[in-house]
């Protein structure tokens, strides 16, 4: 997803670039948000794409693009799947978080 994320975010980066040449920032800013925006939106995890990125880049400038970006992915991964990667594979296996665990206790004899 990281990789993916970079090749989207830089490519509409160059994209925005020739457009607007004196708007858009380097393409390498759009990648770093497309990194975070595609990890956040697969994983379902905001807050560690955040991290994550920010402890890679150590820019200040980049966090407030990344945010939104972020939460966008991740309202925009809700809307369209329940499931985010790592659950839905569960699911595929049969396993279903949806539910609450059954508490199973047992009985045990006295020994006294």
């Amino acid at each position: 997803s990281l990789f993916i994320g970079a090749m989207l975010g830089s490519a509409f980066g160059q994209v925005a670039h020739q457009l607007a040449p004196g708007l858009a920032g380097p393409a390498g800013a759009y990648a770093l948000v497309g990194m975070g925006a595609v990890f956040a939106g697969s994983a379902r995890a905001p807050i560690t794409a955040v991290v994550i990125l920010f402890e890679l880049t150590g820019e200040y400038t980049i966090i407030l693009p990344m945010m939104t970006a972020i939460v966008l992915a991740v309202g925009v991964s809700h809307l369209l799947s329940h499931d985010s990667i790592y659950t839905a594979k569960l699911r595929r296996r049969g396993v279903d978080l949806t539910g609450h665990p059954q508490l199973s206790v047992h009985a045990r004899p006295d020994r006294g």
